[in-house]
């Protein structure tokens, strides 16, 4: 497994614009409340994209018998004010 210094919002708005064409067919709004300025983390790029997808397709076919005006997913982040106590 290969980790890289990833910036996770980059990496959001990447499996967002990957899933676009999903979003539009279904009739979804997806919005972003992502945290400005959080730090890069060193993550596995590819397993993270997966979380991501899966958790956007959870969320996509528990809307599968909403009307359409409510379709709506907001992708939120922030940085956590928790310290680390390695």
């Amino acid at each position: 497994m290969r980790h890289n210094l990833l910036n996770l919002n980059d990496l959001a708005r990447e499996v967002i614009e990957l899933m676009h064409g999903e979003f539009i067919g279904e009739r979804i709004e997806v919005r972003f409340a992502l945290a400005p300025g959080l730090p890069p983390v060193e993550v596995a790029r590819v397993e993270i994209q997966q979380v991501l997808v899966n958790l956007l397709l959870n969320a996509k076919q528990a809307m599968d018998d909403s009307a359409p005006e409510k379709r709506n997913i907001e992708l939120q982040d922030r940085k956590s004010t928790r310290l680390n106590s390695s």
